[in-house]
């Protein structure tokens, strides 16, 4: 009785003190090994201890065979246990033969000096932590038979400069590439039918991910991406919360009216992005969701979002508008804090958004006006939020008038109603030619009074007016079918022949272009801020832009 104590206490004693106790069935030239079957006659390759975090177990140019022998007994080998070469950083190289049909998780992991592997033909998987840490590994050949890319597979090969995803994957776990620094490009194939979040988490230097696959959520798929410029987010993705947190390059990204998550952090910090269109869709974005945004100088809030979150746009100095639309309720604590620049709000509703929390405007322009509709000022004056954030007043839109006798001018209108212009001018040496209204023709929209009323208008809009100046015998050509008018940087000029000569002068006659006419319309880009006088044979008619 007293030995067998003695026995169980010492037992007790050499666990305790992590003696070397082997985990492998047998040893073949350097090469540990388990029996899986004594029936089917297979093993798996393994590590020595009891643990595998004995590290250097294996070192220099690894080569496993097709089968061992063991006690007069030949096995086959088909596997690669679990963390069999882990933290085995004096590893070189390993080839494996295409008896191996199955690598086990974390087999590799921080074989941080491994530069070459030799997968097998017939492998099911690249499982969960396989390669990471593989700091050393450059490229990989991944048999066209794996369905699988495990979690954090590769995470951390800050080596690997490429990696080609066979079509016959069907699977890419969390994390698969993170923190692969050097990859620049990645094609995901059509046969991926699961993609989890934080794929290329931290890949410093990729640029460009190409779908060819469907694909329905980008969570935190991009996150500190710093290389990549701009991004096309595919039709179906309906969920991007964290996708591009950090990306400090990027300047453009596309959102498709498939989306409807923006959550949390989605583009905090992506401090090159200078615009972004959230689609209908969306009917919360999230906290921190532009936060740090410090280029960001158009957002267009599409309506349907019902909630800005906390910090939603906080520290987007280069702001300096906001349109806030209809459907928006709920604006929370600091959604536009330290928006520095931000001189115009915007608000479509004729009822003041009932929740609007502490601080969502603190910091922002003192300059700040905030236009709402003509019907709301006093709702909006009565409403002690709105009222403590800047004046009131009624929402306008911009009329801009480029009239070859008065010059450009600029109209504010109030935003839903219609302006009337008197266009016949009183001095008679010059006659009516067009009126162009965003580019359609509606001269004969002329009163008797000599006044033209716009449409209404619920946006910026562009009038044109134009006039013949007379012949020299004082007769003026009101038959021609030559127009010409101007519209932003272009004069335009229609009614013309192909070949026909297009003379442009300023107004002390010189001459500053001239070209011929390939069509009826012809676009001519000059300086803006200017009248011209713009000829075709003997018609000539005065234009500003």
């Amino acid at each position: 009785m007293k030995h067998s104590i003695l026995k169980q206490l010492m037992l007790i004693a050499v666990l305790l003190t992590g003696s070397h106790v082997s985990a492998a069935d047998f040893k073949v030239n350097g090469i540990h090994y388990n029996i899986l079957s004594s029936v089917d006659m297979t093993c798996e390759v393994t590590y020595e201890g009891s643990s595998s975090y004995y590290s250097n177990e294996y070192s220099g140019n690894i080569v496993i065979p097709e089968t061992v022998t063991y006690n007069d007994n030949t096995y086959t080998v088909v596997s690669i246990g679990y963390e069999a070469f882990a933290n085995c950083d004096g590893v070189s190289s390993i080839s494996i033969p295409n008896t191996v049909t199955s690598i086990s998780a974390a087999a590799f992991s921080y074989c941080t000096n491994m530069t070459s592997i030799t997968l097998p033909t017939n492998l099911d998987a690249i499982y969960n932590r396989t390669f990471e840490g593989c700091f050393s590994l450059s490229s990989i050949d991944l048999p066209g038979t794996i369905t699988e890319i495990g979690w954090n597979a590769f995470t951390n090969c800050s080596g690997l400069t490429s990696i080609e995803i066979p079509t016959s994957v069907t699977m890419i776990d969390m994390g698969a590439f993170r923190g692969c620094s050097k990859l620049v490009s990645v094609t995901v194939p059509s046969s991926v039918q699961n993609i989890n979040a934080g794929i290329f988490t931290n890949c410093t230097s990729l640029k460009e991910v190409i779908f060819e696959c469907e694909v329905f959520s980008l969570q935190e798929m991009f996150n500190g991406c710093t290389s990549l410029t701009e991004f096309v987010i595919p039709n179906g993705v309906k969920d991007i919360t964290g996708a591009f947190k950090g990306c400090t390059s990027l300047t453009t990204v596309t959102i498709p009216s498939s989306v409807t998550t923006i959550g949390d952090e989605t583009f905090s910090n992506c401090t090159s992005l200078t615009s972004v269109v959230i689609p209908s869709g969306v009917e919360v974005i999230g906290i921190s969701a532009f936060e740090n945004c410090s280029s960001l100088e158009s957002v267009e809030i599409c309506n349907g979002v019902k909630t800005i979150g906390a910090y939603a746009f906080s520290n987007c100095t280069a702001l300096t508008s906001i349109t806030i639309p209809e459907s928006v309720h709920t604006i929370e604590q600091s959604a536009f804090a330290m928006c520095s620049n931000l001189v115009e709000i915007h608000l479509e509703s004729s009822t003041p958004p009932y929740n609007v929390e502490s601080y969502a405007f603190d910091g922002i322009s003192d300059k700040v006006v905030v236009y709402v509709p003509e019907d709301a000022v006093s709702a909006y004056q009565s409403n002690a939020s709105w009222n403590a954030i800047g004046p009131i007043v009624a929402e306008v839109v911009v009329l801009e008038i480029q009239n070859s006798y008065y010059n450009t001018l600029r109209l504010f209108v109030i935003k839903g109603k219609s302006q009337k212009i008197q266009i016949i001018p009183t001095d008679d040496r010059f006659i009516l030619n067009t009126i162009i209204f965003n580019e359609e023709d509606v001269t004969d929209e002329l009163s008797t009074d000599g006044t033209y009323s716009t449409p209404i208008l619920n946006e910026d809009a562009v009038l044109n007016i134009s006039f013949t100046i007379p012949t020299a015998q004082n007769a003026p050509i009101q038959d021609s079918s030559i127009k010409a008018y101007g519209h932003r940087e272009n004069i335009v000029v229609s009614g013309c022949e192909a070949g026909e000569t297009i003379t442009i002068y300023n107004t002390d006659g010189v001459q500053l272009r001239s070209q011929y006419a390939t069509g009826n319309t012809v676009r001519i880009t000059m300086p803006t801020n200017a009248v011209y006088i713009v000829k075709v044979n003997e018609t000539a008619i005065k234009v500003a832009l």
